[in-house]
């Protein structure tokens, strides 16, 4: 086995966990809707940031299966077309993970910023 084939299962394994807390997840929010536990808006909140990270997470193992098949495609000396459109896919897949990532990177920012906010409310006597 070479290391494209390891970089190969590695991804599939990452995307495929990251599948199965999402199913789990959404399940169980579920649950807990249909037991009146909590409200449906709480539910999307709690779960955003967590959906987020998963959803990275499978783009993420899907990103290296994708850059593992394109390099056995260059490897094997396969036609230019299908290498191009291995590579496009390769680019399509860390777009995405970009996309998640920048939306972690907001996230993270906002809280930061509201925690700032909050500390120089309390530090002028306001809160």
């Amino acid at each position: 086995m070479n290391w494209s084939d390891a970089v190969m299962i590695g991804g599939l394994c990452i995307a495929g966990a990251a599948l199965a807390f999402y199913v789990w997840e959404h399940v169980r929010i579920a649950r807990q809707i249909g037991g009146q536990e909590i409200r449906s808006a709480t539910a999307r909140r709690i779960g955003s940031a967590r959906q987020d990270w998963r959803g990275g997470a499978v783009w993420f193992g899907l990103l290296l299966v994708l850059t593992s098949n394109a390099f056995q495609e260059v490897q094997r000396g396969a036609m230019a077309q299908s290498i191009l459109l291995s590579l496009a896919g390769v680019a399509a897949g860390a777009f995405i993970c970009g996309v998640y990532s920048g939306r972690l990177l907001l996230r993270r920012q906002y809280l930061l910023e509201a925690d700032a906010e909050i500390r120089l409310d309390q530090s002028n006597g306001k809160a």
